[in-house]
């Protein structure tokens, strides 16, 4: 019966430990002086889950430590403009899972298509950074007007450089749990 017992915590350990890597926390703002602002546009027509995700260099290949939750839930979408601090000096990625399509007809059903898109930046020491899905990421004047309904080809017309320095998302390191 204890043997049972043990190998029942032990399993239980080990899947809990193994779904902590999958499943995010809610995001804690930086509050350093230093810090830079990350403005993510929301668009109603690409509702989905937000994540910011922290990265390091591993050889090759850059290697998640770090995901965190930026929007509440797939029911709740009422925050089209999310507003964050973090720390400079940090490989971040912005990651958005979204409906890509309307529902399609198939042989048997009706199916979505879900789109993933990571946005990454090598956040600088009090830079402004705005994201949006589809078109990437800007580094934006700090006095610059952006809200829910600024149009991302506006911005993306008038500031037309990726921020730099920056990395390379593709190259991103795959793990079998918790994916990457």
């Amino acid at each position: 019966m204890n043997i049972k017992l043990t190998l029942a915590v032990l399993a239980s350990s080990f899947l809990l430990s193994g779904c902590s890597a999958l499943l995010p926390l809610n995001y804690k703002p930086y509050s350093g002086k230093d810090a830079a602002t990350l403005v993510i546009q929301q668009r109603e027509e690409q509702r989905g889950m937000l994540y910011i995700l922290f990265y390091e260099k591993k050889g090759e290949c850059y290697d998640r430590i770090e995901r965190f939750q930026l929007s509440p839930n797939m029911w709740n979408m009422s925050k089209k403009l999310i507003v964050q601090k973090v720390p400079p000096g940090k490989l971040i990625a912005i990651q958005q899972l979204y409906n890509a399509k309307d529902p399609v007809l198939t042989m048997t059903s009706y199916t979505t298509y879900t789109g993933v898109q990571w946005i990454p930046i090598l956040s600088q020491p009090g830079k402004r950074y705005y994201f949006a899905v589809n078109y990437g990421v800007r580094e934006v004047p700090a006095d610059y007007p952006i809200n829910a309904d600024t149009t991302p080809a506006q911005v993306f017309s008038e500031f037309k450089q990726d921020p730099q320095p920056n990395w390379d998302a593709h190259k991103i390191c795959q793990h079998l749990i918790g994916g990457s």
